[in-house]
């Protein structure tokens, strides 16, 4: 049995709060501090409520809906469907840590 059939069935549920977390990335420039908010898994979806984020001297401040996460992850077939409102007091600095390209 393939394993996206076995996850196509799985759900879940329950919620985890995240306070004060800190996230650093091999080979990454800086980290990601400050992580704080609320998910919420219903079946194949994720509920973010009032998700905030420091990186690199910019915030973030997320809430929105993951719809069918466990499917886009688990077959490559699935769509990812995310919807929601971002918003931050100072992004200026963000862009000198991306690099982008152009098609």
């Amino acid at each position: 049995m393939e394993l996206s059939t076995i996850f196509s069935s799985f759900k879940t549920s329950g919620t985890a709060t995240l306070t004060k977390v800190m996230l650093r990335m091999k080979d990454s420039r800086f980290p990601v501090d400050s992580i704080n908010g609320k998910l919420s898994f219903d079946g194949n979806n994720v509920n973010v409520a009032g998700f905030t984020a420091r990186a690199a001297g910019c915030d973030v401040h997320i809430d929105g809906t993951v719809k069918n996460l466990l499917g886009y992850l688990f077959n490559s077939k699935q769509v990812l469907n995310i919807n929601g409102d971002l918003s931050s007091k100072n992004l200026n600095h963000y862009g000198s840590y991306l690099r982008l390209s152009r098609h």
